[in-house]
């Protein structure tokens, strides 16, 4: 399998069932972006305790790619130090 065809992989998996989807019942941050060229609209939430990130969750009208992308952020930030991101 190319390195294509796994980043293909990758993105269309995580389009179809986007991981941390949804608004958090309590979070501590939050931040609207938008992309008046494309359509694209994200809301990124955070929970942080100690310093670090608990949680992040994401929700909106957004592209393949977007959604993808926040999606595999979600995952990939969860017990960062926040101070550090």
């Amino acid at each position: 399998m190319s390195v294509s065809d796994l980043y293909r992989e990758n993105v269309l998996a995580h389009n179809r069932e986007p991981r941390n989807h949804g608004a958090l019942a309590a979070h501590t941050h939050a931040a609207d972006g938008a992309n008046p060229l494309c359509g694209d609209s994200l809301r990124i939430e955070l929970a942080v305790a100690d310093g670090h990130i608990a949680e992040l969750r994401f929700s909106g009208e957004s592209c393949a790619i977007t959604i993808a992308t926040a999606s595999m952020l979600s995952e990939r930030v969860a017990g960062l130090d926040a101070a550090a991101i």
